[in-house]
């Protein structure tokens, strides 16, 4: 995937929830590379789920291990859900690369699995990527 494209991706909505302040700024850094403007962060699940059900992004950018409310709770809350309340696309990031737990995260609910740390191409891919097929990217 080409990081530079005429292509942008302004209209896609997309919500990150994750603890750490230099992931977000970073991960919404790469999103704009490609276009992606309108994204929104969270610091926490709580706040992650409240932004789902105000905003409901098209996109939502997952990390796992977060002190109070972590991705695993995100993950069944979304579950319960009806349909057209939660993200089209989630795409879980963490350090927890076994494929048993990536296929555990598929199972939970995740549409796809990227590995801390992914890269550029491979979260730009995971986030314009029409497909909703479960994946493991790595």
């Amino acid at each position: 995937m080409a990081l530079f494209t005429t292509d942008t991706h302004s209209d896609l909505r997309v919500l990150i929830i994750d603890d750490v302040e230099g992931v977000r700024d970073a991960t919404v850094a790469c999103l704009e590379i490609a276009g992606v403007t309108n994204v929104v962060t969270a610091t926490d699940g709580e706040a992650g789920l409240k932004l789902i059900s105000s905003q409901r992004p098209d996109v939502l950018l997952l990390d796992l291990f977060m002190p109070e409310c972590d991705g695993f709770h995100v993950l069944k809350q979304l579950s319960e859900m009806p349909v057209s309340e939660r993200p089209d696309k989630v795409v879980v990031i963490s350090g927890a690369n076994a494929p048993c737990v990536s296929q555990g995260l598929i199972e939970l609910g995740a549409d796809a699995v990227l590995p801390k740390p992914f890269r550029l191409d491979d979260l730009l891919h995971a986030v314009t990527n029409k497909s909703t097929s479960r994946v493991l990217i790595n």
